[in-house]
């Protein structure tokens, strides 16, 4: 019985050494430095939108015999979710009913392997959208010793970019 199991295991290592892995990652919102943003005007309210539509698979990376994929309105989501808990820290309250709306989505998420698959950089293309129907394309790039971890920041950095920006902030604090 034992040599059963250990041809069986043997065997399902060596079909997942040749056919590789892959796994869906979808990176946790954080909070960037809140010393790295302006504050806000008193009593401003905002409304965040998910506008990626687009709920499908894509390759965020294929690295020898590992590919990850994205689904970028997930992604999109977690942006939302870094934006509200970072709003919040700043004295902004998110709510639906806003006068204020930020549609966001991030149209491309790609991570490059550097040196053998050490140090994956990891970039973002993502639009903003004001209510007063700009759109802002946006983009980061941000590495990081695993890709789980590239893509963590490289949320968090969009998430400080996009409160940085001179046209968000004025949209923001105009009547």
């Amino acid at each position: 019985m034992q040599i059963h199991q250990n041809r069986v295991l043997a065997v399902s290592v060596l079909i997942l050494a040749i056919t590789g892995c892959s796994t869906v990652y979808v990176p946790a919102p954080g909070v960037p430095k809140l010393t790295e943003i302006p504050d806000f005007p008193p009593g401003l309210t905002v409304k965040l939108v998910n506008a990626q539509s687009k709920t499908d698979q894509t390759v965020l990376s294929e690295h020898k015999q590992v590919t990850y994929y994205a689904n970028l309105h997930d992604w999109t989501q977690r942006l939302n979710e870094s934006l509200k808990k970072t709003l919040k820290k700043k004295r902004v309250e998110v709510t639906d009913q806003a006068a204020k709306t930020l549609k966001l989505s991030i149209e491309r998420a790609a991570i490059d392997m550097k040196a053998g698959g050490l140090n994956p950089r990891c970039t973002l293309d993502w639009t903003v959208a004001l209510g007063d129907g700009t759109g802002i394309p946006m983009t980061v790039e941000t590495g990081h010793w695993k890709v789980e971890d590239a893509s963590n920041v490289a949320v968090r950095l969009a998430c400080r970019d996009t409160l940085r920006d001179e046209r968000v902030r004025k949209y923001l604090a105009s009547p």
